[in-house]
């Protein structure tokens, strides 16, 4: 930014961060969460889904990102 280094997430754990927060029960935080999820996974044809499941795994977040996928893949 501004000519200095930055890091970011790759896609694969951009989605899971996005994904796991959205995946806490939120009346208000639904449409974000998953428009972000959503802009992830548009922008990012190469998302390395075997990292992202693995990380869900290693961090036991499957349950709860489960359901946020189906309800993506729903809506």
């Amino acid at each position: 930014m501004n000519g200095v280094p930055s890091l970011a997430l790759c896609p694969a754990d951009q989605l899971l961060h996005v994904t796991a927060h959205g995946a806490a029960w939120n009346p208000e935080g639904i449409l974000r969460w998953a428009a972000d999820a959503v802009m992830v996974i548009r922008t990012s044809p190469d998302l390395d889904w075997d990292r992202f499941v693995e990380q869900a795994r290693k961090r036991q977040l499957t349950p709860g990102l489960a359901a946020a996928l189906s309800y993506l893949r729903s809506e």
